[in-house]
């Protein structure tokens, strides 16, 4: 059962009506306020200038896929929110190091193969090949910094995974 959680009006973006419906729902029945669903790309999404205290952006940023799309996405972000809010964030991240990065990855597969066996394991790490371009924390902290944003710090990590938070300044 889910806390109450008041006052929260909500603005849900997804690509995805079911996953929407879906969010509408947990998050509705969580706050009497209001719950919005937007089915849009983040990238093409649109949102007046100071619209939000805060934005949680849950396993969305590593579908973006070069440096241009990195800048861009922060630079809404941080537009989106108004002075003092906080930008939190939890994601599929890389390691700029090969061997770290090699290391965590064979994490991944030990822990894919474990939940669904073999053929889910190969399943998913394809699809992440080709789907997915995640960045390292320390690239975003500087894709961050480089648009506004300040007080970024991890919150948690594991494996190919974390969570972060950072601040527009007041």
């Amino acid at each position: 059962m889910l806390n109450r959680i008041a006052p929260l009006n909500c603005v849900l973006v997804d690509l995805s009506q079911p996953m929407l419906d879906r969010a509408r729902e947990r998050v509705g029945a969580a706050t009497t306020d209001s719950v919005q669903t937007v089915q849009s790309d983040m990238r093409s999404a649109s949102f007046a200038a100071a619209s939000f205290d805060v934005i949680l952006a849950g396993q969305v940023l590593h579908h973006l896929r070069d440096a241009a799309d990195w800048n861009a996405m922060f630079a809404k972000l941080h537009d989106w929110l108004r002075p003092g809010g906080a930008l939190f964030v939890a994601d599929l991240i890389a390691y700029d190091d090969p061997l770290i990065q090699e290391l965590m990855q064979a994490r991944y597969a030990e822990y894919l193969e474990q939940l669904g066996g073999a053929e889910y394991r190969n399943k998913v790490l394809a699809y992440v090949d080709v789907e997915d371009s995640p960045r390292s924390v320390g690239f975003q902290f500087e894709v961050l910094r480089a648009v506004g944003f300040s007080g970024c710090e991890v919150l948690h990590n594991n494996a190919l995974f974390t969570a972060y938070c950072a601040r527009k300044s007041r």
